[in-house]
């Protein structure tokens, strides 16, 4: 079973080689850049900036259009059509939802996944511990007893060391569970609405980036939008590809259940914003299936679309249609649809044509 290659200056570091307290100098030193390089504009004052202009010159690089260009396509999260939703190589995902909506479990079932292929995968845990770890593996059908699986429990743990000793297990992917606790544990704003404490996060994964890993950023929703993670918008532009997860019937150790998975951001557009990728379905024998939808899986998925415009307007009236398509951050076409739907059925009052919209 391999465990894949990297190029990129962490090559020298096999397990066992240098020590903990070497690697973690190297990945303080990137992250140190990287943090200056994301927040240069709120910490360096305009003389600092000038000094260092003068210093770097700025040389413009020509591109060659005549060579062709890898860029990651979907080969991960595979379909039971054969369809992938994920990218290896290199690619930050980002996967939310409300507790209990699978998002945890998709993250597990894409990780087996990657193991089955012969890949190493890192698993950054803030938040589940070993034993559920563990049981939920095997419950998945995951009983590997050697599987280049390398697990940090990362309560009490220098998230800087874990990073270090991530790079000498030269991983494939990469999974953090969850956002709120690794911000929680970087003293950073608990409530995930800093855009500089998040930025700081995916500047500490930046190395594992560099060397080609694959990111896998497991979150929660926001409070009063389920459309939309919990925080900062940094989430949103930082990311490669973000999916949002909706449950539409609830399951359990003994009863089958299932949700959606709804893209929110591919930043290669393989799939448009607001598309509903897969169906998940969980059954009691512990098997889940990852299907593509169908015209009853898009209804129902519209009547979800239609209690979130409804909770939106709720909690904003009065808001614009425009206002309302802009927090789904769906299709704003078909936003805009579902709106006039609404209105038409007296579920939703509009002032005029284009007016704005209220709740009866």
């Amino acid at each position: 079973m391999t465990t894949g290659t990297h190029g990129g200056p962490y090559d020298d570091f096999e397990r066992g080689g240098s020590t903990d307290a070497t690697l973690e100098a190297l990945v303080r030193a990137r992250v140190d850049q990287l943090r200056v390089d994301h927040l240069a504009r709120e910490r360096l004052d305009s003389e600092l900036a000038i000094e260092r202009a003068e210093r770097e010159a700025v040389i413009p690089k020509r591109l060659d259009f005549s060579k062709a260009v890898r860029v990651p396509k979907p080969d991960a999260l595979i379909r039971t059509d054969g369809v992938g939703l994920m990218r290896s190589k290199g690619v930050i995902h980002h996967i939310f939802g409300d507790q209990e909506s699978g998002k945890t479990t998709v993250a597990l079932v894409t990780a087996i996944e990657r193991l089955r292929k012969g890949e190493t995968v890192v698993w950054l845990d803030w938040e589940m511990g070993e034993a559920r770890l563990i049981d939920r593996m095997r419950s998945l059908g995951f009983k590997e007893a050697d599987a280049p699986f390398f697990y940090f429990n990362m309560a009490g743990m220098s998230p800087l060391s874990a990073v270090a000793q991530a790079l000498a297990c030269k991983p494939n992917w990469v999974f953090v569970d969850s956002v709120a606790y690794a911000l929680e544990t970087m003293g950073g704003d608990t409530t995930e609405n800093a855009t500089r404490d998040f930025l700081a996060l995916l500047g500490m994964l930046a190395p594992l980036i560099e060397v080609k890993a694959s990111i896998v950023l497991i979150d929660h929703v926001g409070h009063g939008d389920k459309s939309r993670a919990r925080g900062t918008s940094a989430k949103g532009q930082q990311v490669d590809v973000s999916f949002g997860m909706s449950v539409v019937k609830r399951w359990s150790r003994t009863t089958d259940g299932s949700a959606h998975i709804t893209v929110r951001k591919d930043r290669d557009g393989y799939f448009e914003t607001g598309t509903l990728a897969a169906v998940v379905e969980f059954d009691a024998s512990k098997e889940v299936t990852l299907r593509a939808p169908t015209m009853y899986d898009e209804a129902i998925a519209a009547e979800e679309l239609q209690r979130q415009i409804i909770a939106i307007v709720t909690d904003n009236q009065p808001i614009t249609a425009s206002g309302v398509a802009s927090i789904v951050r769906r299709n704003k076409a078909g936003v805009l649809q579902e709106i006039r739907q609404l209105v038409d059925e007296g579920r939703l009052v509009r002032e005029g044509d284009r007016g704005p919209l209220t709740v009866p």
